[in-house]
């Protein structure tokens, strides 16, 4: 696979991460654990190094969640990194109502929501054709698409002078215990390779 940095390559990331129910506080979490590592081993840098993924599960927790890390190292030796950003779980998705089945599937949804009664703004941007409805597209499973999309392409063209360091964590929704795990992990990377952390890039959506 080369990288998914266009906008097909990243909507074909979107609707592989969104169909994927990854509530938080369920197994559907751990699911989405395994498809974030299924992706990034698609990509040939990681297939080449697995020696660079990275989990760390949250201490005590009885579904034992991982966060999940990456790191690609730049072409010329460096200490400066980047921090990509992320979580991978999602709120449940009674709020919608009868559509509810149709949650995690965004062009069924998006399609389904013709027979709705939304809000003004809702419905313009329904006619727009530029949005898509469904659990976890904002917020924020298109950001993690866009963190994916980009460290597939640096590792591919191999031309970037930073490293990046890619990390997903479960349970931001409730309690953040994903993130005190991968406080953890990105600690011990750092110091694994003498790392110096420059700038972390959260992609999820502000209001």
């Amino acid at each position: 696979m080369g990288h998914w940095n266009t906008k097909e390559g990243i909507l074909e990331l979107l609707f592989r991460l969104v169909k994927v129910p990854s509530v938080t506080g369920t197994r559907g979490e751990l699911r989405m654990e395994d498809e974030i590592s299924t992706i990034l081993m698609e990509m040939a840098y990681f297939h080449k190094h697995p020696d660079r993924l990275y989990k760390k599960e949250i201490v005590g927790d009885l579904l034992k969640r991982k966060a999940i890390a990456a790191l690609y190292k730049g072409s010329n030796p460096t200490k400066k990194t980047i921090i990509l950003l992320s979580h991978y779980d999602v709120v449940g998705v009674e709020d919608y109502g009868r559509l509810a089945p149709l949650a995690f599937s965004p062009l069924e949804c998006t399609s389904a929501m013709v027979e709705e009664n939304l809000s003004a703004d809702a419905e313009n941007d329904l006619k727009s054709g530029e949005w898509l409805f469904g659990r976890g597209i904002m917020d924020m499973k298109a950001g993690l698409a866009i963190q994916l999309a980009l460290l597939s392409e640096a590792a591919e063209k191999g031309d970037l002078e930073h490293n990046l360091l890619f990390l997903a964590t479960p349970d931001e929704e409730r309690y953040s215990a994903g993130m005190f795990a991968g406080v953890e992990l990105i600690k011990e990377i750092r110091d694994q390779y003498q790392l110096e952390i420059d700038v972390a890039i959260c992609s999820e959506p502000s209001f």
